[in-house]
């Protein structure tokens, strides 16, 4: 359950254990043993030749009761099998096994020993070499058919579409070539289908072990599910010999949510390992496990399906999942990859969302509100609420009302945190705080924070933010905006601007790697923001439907939000004199939920005969569904949504259930402190602070809501833009030329190398 070092605070703290042995230990010690024609290698940590001890050593933050029951008893194994491993190289009878727990907030250590034989220890280590022999000639087995099935895998359709069979060559020789690869290819084209059938195909000629199919949002998944099944509907072979799993967040999928993930709590946790190898088996009788399928198999073995479906990963062909898998700080198919030594592909949908989404997952943020319900609780927090009191009284003189942006993470509030944690950590170790309760969700919190604030540097910002309780005046920005919890207003934000330093890692992990996107961002962005250091290539795709089905038209009025109630007279009036001249199923995307609000009253009082729906607030899935099913081409309506919302993307709605859009504004994020510090971070590190903070994000949200008209080669319609700023070559010159509003020429299917990418900053 605690959080992970880094790589290079757990060498750290190895290092720091190591130092503390008198002279004679052995450190760093290379092992081999050989069983048949398993080969297993090692290096012991510590190993003492007179006392005839080894340990190992693991680190960790707080004590290692925080650990979960299988991470410790993996520990424990691996300390027997380098025991066994030992005793059968240096000739020894017995041994002395020690595990080391290193507290990387308290310095210190935890020994957890035992004695053992060399007979059974060196018996153990044979009897795992013969299980891991008889997984392993499976695993060869499957391979073998599996490379032999895909080589013959054929395209399911009759024909490609207009620029689909370019696509499909070009993911092919990533694979092939190990190379990455960018593809900006337009709504319609078939970039799922024509992504994931030539990666499959690819596999066995470039050696891929492993296939990632990552989303930015759950919709993404099952497109690419549904992609996969016909491409496996082979009745000749049942099930065909590729293995497909659908990873769902363990929120999505938990069956006891009101319960502890333990065996004392949950039904389906307790005896797990017992019923797993029925269900592990039961498994490999499907092609494709998506959510359902796994929720099904693990009910039918009592088995939390999360849990089965990790199990079963190691496995798995395919995986369809989110980007944060392979992106995050602790994303679970990285750490499979290396330590299975994958060859993996990565195809990343919708990857237009990868640097805001990379930015979340390097931020992080701790409110006050917190800590104050952590002080009626009684848990000592007096003093870290001192050094909150000190930290907001200091900013009181800065003019500025909601967010300040430090010029670095105050000490002595990070001190105090650090302090805090130690104190909490105690109380865990002591049983004082229990699995579920506040104070264990903040502990993990803190010391998420307290990771991040040991790499802070340019590639961050520190923002100090006092908001109003629950705002939602409008849909936040994942990378300027934060809303504190509803228990406090005042809050502490690592924000991540450019997330390069961190994800640059995980994309040379990779053999290769497909970004695609209709609206991928400029390449310089890309690069400047991901740390794209290996040689890649763009490839750009013309529209596969007939150009002139879509009219897009500019209106130069100001959105300005000085501007608002002068121009929004005109602007509606533009919508009611376009929905009078074509009735039917309309969208206008504003970008706040207030500058919505104005446009409903004005319509309402201005053109009461045009009948408008609006999105709330906020809505439940059900309530989501719902506003899209309203869409009827038999019953005409104007539909008030906010830019960069949930209907702005993934809304598919073809024929005549849409055709048209106004999009009212540039989408550009608000001018605030830390927009601001952004912007002028970005430009002292890339010389584009402006285009990289507010525009490309802007456009990008523009034509994603303009994408929802033109679905299908029948449909027709029409996008209105409304802004002054439209009046600018340089803004238009950014809109996809088919459009025929963009002074530049996009050849069809062009594929060019790219100059080297602008330096990001280090961690």
């Amino acid at each position: 359950m605690g959080l992970s070092p880094s790589a290079r605070q757990g060498i750290a703290g190895h290092q720091m254990v190591a130092r503390r042995r008198a002279p004679g230990h052995e450190l760093e010690l290379p092992l081999e043993f050989v069983h048949g024609p398993v080969r297993v290698v090692g290096r012991i940590d510590i190993f003492d030749p007179i006392r005839a001890e080894l340990e190992e050593v693991k680190t960790g933050f707080g004590p290692p009761g925080e650990g979960s029951s299988a991470r410790r008893a993996a520990h424990r194994a691996q300390l027997r099998i380098y025991g066994g491993m030992l005793c059968a190289a240096r000739g020894l009878e017995r041994i002395r096994l020690t595990l080391v727990h290193y507290d990387l907030l308290e310095d210190s250590e935890h020994r957890e020993s035992e004695e053992a034989s060399a007979t059974l220890l060196i018996a153990e280590l044979e009897t795992r070499c013969e299980q891991y022999r008889q997984w392993a000639l499976q695993e060869l087995k499957h391979r073998a058919q599996r490379d032999r099935w895909l080589s013959e895998l054929d395209w399911p359709l009759e024909d490609y579409r207009p620029g689909q069979h370019a696509l499909a060559a070009a993911v092919y020789r990533s694979a092939r070539d190990a190379t990455l690869l960018r593809i900006q290819a337009p709504t319609g084209l078939g970039k799922t289908l024509g992504t994931i059938f030539p990666a499959l195909r690819a596999m066995p000629d470039s050696g891929v072990d492993r296939l990632f199919y990552l989303t930015a949002k759950g919709t993404g998944r099952p497109g690419a599910l549904h992609a996969l099944g016909r491409l496996l509907d082979d009745e000749s072979v049942s099930p065909p010999p590729v293995r497909v799993i659908e990873l769902v967040a363990r929120e999505r999928s938990c069956e006891y949510p009101d319960r502890e993930c333990h065996g004392s709590s949950c039904p389906l946790a307790r005896g797990f390992f017992d019923r797993l190898p029925a269900a592990r088996a039961a498994a490999m009788d499907w092609a494709v496990l998506d959510q359902a399928r796994m929720r099904s198999l693990a009910l039918q073995h009592g088995l939390c399906p999360y849990h089965l479906a990790i199990e079963i990963l190691p496995s798995a062909d395919v995986v369809v999942g989110d980007y944060n898998y392979w992106f995050d700080r602790h994303a679970l198919l990285f750490s499979l990859a290396l330590e299975h030594r994958w060859e993996v592909m990565l195809l990343i949908d919708e990857a237009h969302h990868l640097a805001d989404r990379s930015r979340t997952m390097y931020s992080a943020a701790l409110s006050l509100g917190e800590f104050e319900a952590e002080r009626h609780a009684g848990s000592g927090t007096d003093r870290m609420i001192d050094q909150w009191d000190l930290l907001i009284n200091q900013s009181r003189g800065s003019g500025a009302e909601s967010s300040i942006v430090l010029d670095e993470i105050p000490s002595a509030w990070l001190r105090a945190l650090k302090r805090w944690i130690r104190q909490t950590a105690r109380r865990i170790e002591a049983g004082d705080v229990l699995d579920g309760t506040s104070t264990l969700v903040l502990y993990l919190r803190c010391l998420s924070f307290v990771a991040l604030a040991d790499q802070f540097g340019d590639h961050s910002l520190c923002e100090l933010r006092r908001d109003p309780p629950n705002s939602t005046a409008r849909v936040p920005d994942p990378v300027t905006d934060f809303n504190p919890s509803a228990t406090g207003t005042v809050a502490l934000r690592l924000c991540n601007i450019v997330p390069a330093p961190f994800v640059q890692d995980r994309l040379a992990q990779v053999r290769c790697a497909v970004m695609f996107s209709a609206t991928l961002h400029p390449d310089d962005f890309d690069q400047a923001m991901l740390g794209w250091s290996r040689p890649h290539r763009t490839l750009s795709l013309d529209t596969p439907f007939d150009p002139t089905r879509l009219q897009v038209r500019t209106l130069g009025l100001s959105t300005r939000f000085d501007q608002r109630q002068r121009t929004i007279d005109r602007i509606v009036a533009e919508m009611a004199r376009q929905f009078r001249s074509a009735p039917g199923c309309y969208v206008a995307f504003f970008s706040s939920f207030d500058y919505l609000d104005l446009a409903a009253s004005t319509i309402a009082t201005r053109h009461s005969d045009i009948p408008i729906r609006r999105q709330p607030r906020t809505m439940s899935e059900a309530d989501r569904a719902q506003f899209i099913n309203d869409f009827d081409a038999d019953r005409p309506s104007l539909a008030l949504a906010v830019l960069g919302g949930v209907f702005s993307e993934g809304m598919d709605l073809p024929g005549r259930r849409l055709i048209g859009a106004f999009v009212v504004t540039l989408g550009m994020p608000r001018v605030d402190p830390l927009s601001e510090a952004t912007a002028a971070r970005l430009e002292a590190l890339f010389g584009r602070g402006f285009d990289y903070t507010y525009l490309y994000p802007g456009l990008c949200k523009v034509i994603q809501a303009a994408g929802r008209v033109i679905r299908d080669r029948e449909d027709q319609g029409i996008v209105v833009l409304i802004d002054a700023r439209w009046r600018k070559a340089r803004y238009r010159a950014l809109l996809p030329a088919h459009w025929g509003l963009s002074p530049s020429v996009h050849a069809h299917a062009t594929d060019r190398s790219l100059p080297p990418p602008p330096a990001p900053p280090n961690v």
